[in-house]
């Protein structure tokens, strides 16, 4: 990893074409591998959303089935 950074500066301080051409590799693989990280990060937040979006279903599933429950109950206790 030295090398390659000294091989860089070496290229960046250099009064040539290939300078510009570096850097702008270099500000483009940066930006690729922020866009990666951050790309990483929602697929988690993807992840807990989803698990929490099923459990919601859940309890709403279960919630409209007491809320069934108690209708039907109801509707029994008034003829009886």
């Amino acid at each position: 990893m030295s090398d390659m950074l000294t091989m860089t500066a070496e290229v960046l301080e250099s009064e040539t074409i290939y300078r510009t051409a570096l850097a702008s590799n270099i500000r483009a693989f940066h930006q690729a591998v922020r866009s990666e990280r951050t790309l990483a990060r929602i697929e988690e937040r993807m992840d807990l959303f989803e698990k929490e979006m099923e459990q919601l279903r859940r309890e709403n599933r279960e919630l409209k089935q007491y809320q069934e429950n108690l209708s039907q109950s109801k509707a029994v206790g008034a003829d009886g």
